[in-house]
């Protein structure tokens, strides 16, 4: 397996791990109202400008740009085309607002 696969498998596995637990953590927090927080390698994220959050319809809300910073991709913004994009070890991954799939 090439490296470059290694490394956007290791960013792909990460987001979900994040995901999925913040998702499961959802139903607790409605019912002893904790909030919600990321840990990556064991230490927690700190969001400095906005926090992570479920939203009406009950999904989870997390900014992906210091989750993808704490496992050393670099984050771009592209405003103009609404996406993030991480680059790591020679990898890039296009995450587009309001779409399904990432490129």
């Amino acid at each position: 397996m090439k490296i470059g696969g290694l490394i956007i498998k290791r960013l792909v596995i990460s987001m979900l791990t994040v995901f999925i637990l913040t998702i499961l953590l959802a139903n607790m927090s409605y019912a002893i109202n904790i909030p919600l927080r990321v840990v990556v390698d064991g230490e927690e994220l700190n969001f400095p400008d906005v926090q992570p959050f479920i939203d009406a319809n009950g999904r989870t809300q997390t900014p992906s740009r210091f989750i993808g910073e704490a496992i050393g991709a670099t984050v771009t913004w592209d405003g103009n085309a609404q996406k993030a994009v991480f680059k790591m070890g020679g990898t890039t991954l296009e995450l587009l607002i309001g779409k399904k799939n990432i490129s």
